[in-house]
C-alpha cells in the first residue's frame, strides 16, 4: 500500500510530499511531532506518512536520473 501511495505522490504536485517530509520530523525522544494527538507522543519516527513521502521523493529522484530514452 505504501508503494502505491508513494507512486501517486511522486506523480503529483511535489509540494505535497515535500510538506509531509518537512512536517513529519523527529522530536528529541524519536517520535513524530506531526502525528501527536492532544499532547500524547506520536509514533516512532519515521512515521508511515514520512516513510511514504521519502519513498515518493526517491521515486522522483530516481526518475530524474534515468536516461530519457528508456
Amino acid at each position: 500500500m505504501r508503494t502505491e501511495i508513494a507512486i501517486v505522490l511522486a506523480g503529483g504536485e511535489p509540494a505535497v510530499w515535500q510538506r509531509l517530509m518537512g512536517d513529519h520530523v523527529s522530536d528529541a525522544s524519536g517520535r513524530c511531532i506531526a502525528c501527536r494527538v492532544h499532547g500524547v507522543g506520536g509514533p516512532r519516527w519515521p512515521c508511515s506518512l514520512r516513510a511514504v513521502a521519502e519513498a515518493a521523493h526517491e521515486l522522483v529522484r530516481s526518475d530524474r536520473q534515468m536516461p530519457a530514452d528508456r
